[in-house]
């Protein structure tokens, strides 16, 4: 089996920090912020528009930071600015806010968007309701559904994804963070840890740890692995090819397409 490295950012780290990324490392693919949504941070939205000149070289992978669990208000974040509305009504708003949104930065119908859920603990009742029916409906749109979740969830997500009847087959993207604190980077660039997800008893799971990227201030939450079908927009071509905190990780390049 065969992966291919990849990280995401809160603040896009610029076409030129990205250029070199793709010739100093094995980074491949970028986690992509959907902007405006109820939970972004402010930063995240200077990913808007930015497809157009990054998807050439780099598999995208949409993110919609949704409604949250009241626990994981940022803390830096105002508290008016927190949105925790938890219902199948508030999902569907959301999940049509979230297709509109990739449509307008040029992902087209079959491209994937991962539901952006923070917490790790049990989902309650209506953290269920309000993720079932944001994935219905991104579905219903002709869009692939996705969770970024934690690995203690991943199960869970997977058997609400199977339960749900969905055209198109569910994708998960879990993180696993040892420390949200600063650390360097462990190992080169070019030889990003590449755990086997295998492991995790889980179709497609993302697992990592936290590190930091060269020349960022901010601490980075590695992940690895989800699939390539995940990625539409997995470049066709080799070209020449930051951190919320950045996460590394990686993707199975089976079912690319």
């Amino acid at each position: 089996m065969n992966f291919y490295a990849g990280y995401d950012a809160a603040v896009f780290p610029g076409v030129d920090s990205m250029a070199w990324l793709k010739r100093h490392s094995n980074l491949r693919w970028c986690g992509y912020y959907l902007a405006p949504a109820p939970n972004l941070a402010p930063a995240a939205a200077s990913w808007r528009g930015r497809r157009a000149a990054i998807a050439a070289d780099w598999g995208l992978a949409p993110l919609y930071v949704g409604q949250q669990m009241p626990a994981q208000a940022a803390p830096d974040q105002p508290a008016p600015l927190f949105s925790s509305i938890l219902t199948a009504a508030q999902g569907r708003l959301d999940g049509a806010a979230a297709v509109a949104l990739a449509r307008r930065d040029g992902f087209p119908a079959g491209s994937y968007i991962y539901i952006d859920w923070e917490d790790g603990g049990a989902l309650t009742a209506a953290a269920q309701d309000y993720l079932a029916a944001w994935l219905s409906t991104v579905d219903g749109r002709g869009f692939g559904p996705a969770i970024y979740c934690s690995h203690l969830l991943g199960s869970h997500a997977g058997e609400m994804l199977a339960g749900l009847g969905l055209r198109h087959p569910g994708r998960i993207w879990c993180y696993k963070v040892g420390s949200t604190a600063l650390h360097p980077l462990a190992v080169p660039l070019t030889a990003l840890p590449q755990p086997d997800p295998a492991a995790a008893a889980l179709r497609a799971p993302c697992c990592g740890n936290g590190n930091r990227m060269p020349g960022s201030s901010a601490p980075t939450r590695a992940s690895a692995s989800w699939p390539i079908s995940a990625v539409p927009h997995w470049p066709t071509r080799a070209r020449r090819p930051r951190p919320r905190a950045a996460k590394v990780g990686r993707a199975d390049q089976r079912a690319a397409g």
